[in-house]
């Protein structure tokens, strides 16, 4: 409590102070370590202080056996006391369970999904591009991810992603999990179906081989928004996290990414043609009904 306590007075002062904003991680360190070297102080503390001196002069016939015996009253006054506190503490597994059972991924697992279905939820025409193949990501014996790439006039494939666990995801972190470093990286807007104006997460990757550009966004049956950005620990703390967990109204993670071999053009020119090639193919993208499509 008094951890949470003091990190609110920081974040509070520290909101519009751009150094201590910065420094917002790894105040929350050094107030955790502050608190455990006085926890450790204290118990040290007692455990090697002098042992008090018993007077010995009580007799064993002094001390009444019913003052070591417990009333049954009061026994069972803290029976019912701690059995309140398991079933409080047990509401928020039980309401996690029936989220699991209500997800996809819990559905894909025991079957009544098929990976078959999964694929059948991918759109299977966007405009003038039209669905060359769809394919599942697998960890674990669990299914991650939808993805599917569609074919236009362009020499370039578009791959569409869906993130489908009941939680966030960045389609940058993976990538950089896999050693791919962002050349450029800023928060674009791009039109969707009817116009719709959407901010996605968007970055210029080149290993020299290939360039490629990938966005990430989530979205709800009837919104969408920027993933958060777990570098930005205030941003962490104090923005209106999504909720990815209820059926029907969830946040789903979305992606789009376009790949071509590198042919020397300047990274520049590669992220302003791959955003055109983005443009026209989002055209006819209908994010909130994908993200229907998948609750």
């Amino acid at each position: 409590m008094i951890r949470l306590c003091t990190l609110v007075l920081y974040y509070r002062i520290a909101v519009g102070h751009r150094a201590l904003e910065n420094a917002a991680g790894m105040a929350d360190y050094v107030i955790g370590g502050f608190l455990f070297l006085i926890a450790i102080v204290l118990f040290l503390s007692i455990v090697f202080r002098p042992n008090a001196e018993i007077p010995m002069s009580i007799e064993r016939s002094e001390i009444s056996p019913a003052a070591f015996s417990m009333q049954p009253h009061s026994l069972g006054k803290k029976l019912t006391a701690f059995a309140v506190l398991v079933l409080v503490a047990a509401i928020p597994g039980i309401h996690a369970i029936q989220l699991e059972r209500q997800s996809l991924v819990s559905s894909v697992r025991n079957g009544i999904v098929t990976p078959q279905d999964l694929d059948n939820m991918m759109p299977k025409q966007l405009g003038e591009y039209q669905l060359v193949r769809a394919w599942q990501e697998e960890t674990g014996g669990s299914y991650l991810m939808e993805s599917a790439a569609y074919k236009g006039s362009s020499p370039d494939e578009v791959t569409l992603g869906v993130w489908l666990p009941t939680s966030s995801h960045n389609i940058h972190y993976s990538l950089m999990a896999r050693g791919e470093s962002p050349q450029m990286r800023t928060d674009r807007a791009f039109a969707v179906s009817q116009g719709r104006i959407v901010f996605f997460d968007t970055a210029l990757y080149s290993d020299g081989i290939t360039d490629r550009i990938a966005a990430a966004v989530d979205c709800t049956p009837s919104d969408c928004r920027l993933p958060v950005n777990l570098d930005d620990a205030l941003s962490w703390k104090f923005r209106d996290i999504n909720d990815f967990t209820p059926h029907g109204t969830r946040w789903v993670s979305l992606f789009f990414s376009i790949e071509r071999p590198h042919a020397g053009t300047p990274k520049e020119i590669a992220y302003r043609e791959m955003s055109e090639e983005a443009q026209r193919f989002l055209n006819a993208v209908s994010l909130n009904d994908l993200s229907k499509r998948f609750q």
